[in-house]
């Protein structure tokens, strides 16, 4: 009976243990999951694929301009909502409408045909005239392979309304943790050429711009200046354009640092020293001033296009974040301040100078004695 009883006990521990192990790995497994982000497009800016040049005048087919992409991802799907010009058409005259996603699934240009790993499309063809998704991967030469197709999709619409909806099963990409996505709308005419309408890539999960600084708070005398240490932490992979502005700044305190504007290196990091001044007239008490980032992000394009009157313009990824210092001002020094400031710096190097004297004075000792000795030696030699 007892016996019994251990192995139900044993058996009910290993299952608990397994199931949990389980469920770890699934968590594991998960992509990034992120809320919901948007991203606009310019609109008629279909690129002639056999040109790679922009088709500026308007084209009847403006259920295919997209104007702007509704995107998020829970880590286990990727969902999409692309916003059109026109209200999206069942039945198009068109040979081929596409709706879709390019993806990067390991942030490697050099991987996969041009930096696409996968495509996932909503596709329609005028022979079958129905929609069928399909889930394709694509190798560096350019050879495709088929992972899934869902034939007659009829639930990414709803009639008479300016959008579609997609959005891709991550396991079937697997689990990709740091990916890029491009979104399109294209159709191909019955001259065979093929018009398409692409957004930038878009980084999973969304780009990142943290700033902060050393130390948070300050207190400064009057007429006395201090530094500050601003540091500032990007998405690895880019060189973003940063802009600073600081905001709220007391008005008899001088800042100074090198530049309003910094190129943060790719790998993500910079420290930007500020000098703080308060002049003999500045309010005495605490301030509280900002110091604001923005940053933008270079657009990344699938392909690099040209218009009638010169490059087509792509607008940057932009991210703000602002950091909030306390800079607390005390009143000009007096006499013995400046004495307690003075001797806090001749202080610390006294402590220095300790140190030392402190770390040689066994050796001091041991030469003072062998000294003492060698000369007691010798008295007593000559007596």
């Amino acid at each position: 009976m007892f016996l019994y009883c251990d192995l139900k006990i044993i058996l009910i521990i290993s299952l608990s243990s397994f199931l949990i192990c389980l469920t770890s790995i699934e968590t594991l497994a998960d992509s990034p999951s992120f809320l919901e982000q948007e991203i606009g497009d310019n609109v008629t800016d279909w690129i002639n694929m056999s040109t790679n040049k922009i088709v500026e005048k308007l084209v009847i087919q403006k259920y295919t301009d997209i104007t702007s992409i509704d995107y998020y991802s829970d880590g286990r799907f990727l969902n999409a909502t692309l916003w059109l010009l026109f209200p999206f058409n069942q039945e198009p005259t068109m040979r081929e409408v596409d709706y879709g996603m390019l993806i990067d699934a390991d942030f490697n240009s050099k991987t996969g045909y041009g930096g696409v790993d996968y495509k996932v499309e909503l596709q329609w063809r005028k022979e079958t005239s129905s929609w069928n998704k399909v889930i394709e991967t694509w190798s560096r030469n350019g050879n495709v392979r088929t992972i899934a197709t869902y034939p007659n999709q009829t639930n990414f619409f709803e009639p008479g309304k300016e959008f579609v909806t997609i959005s891709v099963d991550l396991q079937k990409l697997l689990f990709p943790q740091k990916y890029k996505v491009l979104f399109y709308a294209d159709f191909r005419r019955n001259d065979d050429v093929l018009l398409s309408d692409f957004t930038r890539w878009i980084a999973v999960p969304p780009l990142e711009l943290d700033i902060s600084t050393i130390p948070k708070s300050i207190e400064i005398y009057q007429g006395i200046s201090d530094n500050i240490q601003v540091q500032i932490n990007s998405t690895e992979g880019y060189a973003p354009k940063i802009n600073l502005k600081l905001e709220n700044k007391p008005k008899e305190t001088f800042f100074d640092y090198d530049s309003d504007e910094i190129i943060l290196p790719s790998y993500g990091m910079a420290t930007i020293p500020i000098k703080i001044g308060p002049t003999k007239d500045e309010i005495l008490g605490p301030h509280t001033f900002y110091i604001t980032a923005k940053s933008n992000f270079p657009s990344d394009e699938i392909i690099k296009v040209q218009g009638t009157h010169g490059t087509y313009p792509v607008y940057p990824e932009n991210v703000i974040k602002r950091s909030a210092v306390l800079l607390t001002v005390k009143p000009e020094p007096d006499f013995f301040d400046k004495i307690q400031m003075a001797w806090g710096k001749i202080g610390d190097f006294a402590q220095f100078i300790y140190g030392i004297i402190a770390g040689l004075s066994p050796f001091i000792f041991q030469q003072i004695r062998k000294f003492i000795n060698n000369n007691n030696n010798n008295i007593n030699t000559k007596s």
